[in-house]
């Protein structure tokens, strides 16, 4: 980093404003970074880019690896021939991002895109699964989710238990896995693209990495044994959150899963080091949130509806970040 002064501005990109509800990686995304230069500014900082969990939140995302689908430039789709036309979006609220709108909008014309290019480029796809071994598990994740938004647990078995054994998919379901790759290939080419304009501006991006991953994601899911889950029900036995203190009575509880400590140990902490190592590929600089937790973390029994009963427990973060600069001196 510049040892200079410098400055930079936090942005979430869904709050840039969009004639289609929400922000996305296209070109007011540019305008906004145009603006930055000129005003003197280095740094770009967004929220996680992940696909948004519960109560919209990037806290709560389905993967701490892919991005949302909202943040696609329809326009950029238009402009390479995917897309004949885009249709006015009717769900404008001024001042708020239009979430579930915009995604019922936007999905009829990403499936549009899909088949299009691979129509022309069947083998699209190939490459970017190679680069990015986690959108395997993802993209079957969020296949399943469509069919049955309920969280994971809940799925039909066969749905649920697809993990274990990762059959082949075959018809509906193969295409369907498909559109979630091209999603993502989607999003990367764009966010790329777009961090490269940046660069040319000499802006950087400051990306944000939650320090726990949702229990409804393909993180848990694909990562079971790395969480402190009941063997039969698979929820979550303790969750996160912090104390109550001077801003609230009853604490906070977040609800994330806690991880088995031991069980990271045992692994040389690849779980964790793989979310840090594959999110700064992404970003020039990278935020760890709720970064205390590396050394004690409030542990809360699932059974507890606040946040008013758990104790303190101290985290191997020396032993963590040992392994880790070991692995990126």
């Amino acid at each position: 980093m510049d040892k200079t002064r410098s400055a930079g501005i936090l942005l979430p990109i869904a709050s840039l404003p969009s004639p289609y509800g929400v922000g996305d990686f296209g070109k007011e995304a540019r305008s906004f970074a145009d603006t930055l230069s000129k005003a003197g500014f280095k740094y770009w900082q967004i929220l996680p880019l992940t696909p948004l969990g519960y109560g919209h939140s990037p806290y709560q995302p389905f993967s701490s690896f892919a991005m949302d689908e909202l943040y696609v430039d329809l326009d950029d789709l238009k402009e390479k021939g995917y897309l004949d036309e885009i249709p006015p979006f009717g769900g404008l609220v001024a001042g708020k991002v239009s979430y579930e709108a915009s995604r019922e909008y936007k999905m009829p014309l990403l499936q549009k895109a899909y088949k299009k290019q691979l129509s022309e480029h069947p083998h699209c796809l190939d490459a970017f699964t190679k680069a990015h071994p986690w959108i395997k598990d993802y993209a079957a994740f969020m296949m399943f989710k469509r069919i049955d938004s309920r969280s994971w647990d809940n799925w039909v078995k066969e749905n649920r238990d697809w993990i274990l054994t990762r059959p082949a998919l075959r018809g509906e379901k193969r295409d369907a896995y498909r559109f979630e790759v091209w999603l993502q290939m989607t999003l990367y080419r764009q966010y790329d693209a777009l961090h490269e304009y940046c660069h040319k501006l000499g802006i950087s991006i400051i990306g944000d990495l939650p320090f726990y991953v949702g229990f409804d994601s393909c993180d848990v899911w694909a990562n079971q044994d790395t969480f402190l889950l009941d063997p039969s029900s698979k929820q979550p036995t303790f969750i996160a959150g912090v104390p109550p203190d001077y801003f609230s009575a009853t604490g906070q509880r977040w609800g994330n899963p806690i991880y088995d400590w031991k069980k990271l140990e045992d692994t040389g902490f690849d779980f964790i080091i793989n979310r840090i190592a594959i999110s700064s590929k992404v970003y020039d600089f990278l935020r760890l949130d709720h970064f205390r937790a590396f050394d004690t973390y409030w542990k809360i029994p699932a059974s507890c509806p606040t946040a008013v009963e758990g104790e303190w427990i101290e985290a191997p973060g020396y032993a963590l970040f040992d392994r880790l600069l070991s692995l990126h001196p």
